[in-house]
């Protein structure tokens, strides 16, 4: 499988530190706004969409500045 780095950009001007890490790293987060639902094992996540899903590995994480 090819891979591709990813980067996109959304605009939480209102929301707290801690509520928008937890948006952006944990399934629960993501499943309330990214996909129908989110599933993590370790590094990978599995984005799941009707009949698709996806998946994509962390590479990188420092709590609180980015995933």
């Amino acid at each position: 499988m090819k891979k591709e780095k990813f980067h996109i950009e959304f605009v939480f001007d209102k929301a707290s530190k801690n509520s928008l890490w937890n948006y952006i790293s944990t399934a629960a987060g993501l499943g309330e706004w990214f996909a129908d639902s989110v599933i993590i094992d370790g590094k990978l996540f599995v984005f799941q969409w009707k009949n698709y899903s996806n998946e994509a590995e962390v590479i990188g994480l420092i709590p609180y500045n980015y995933i």
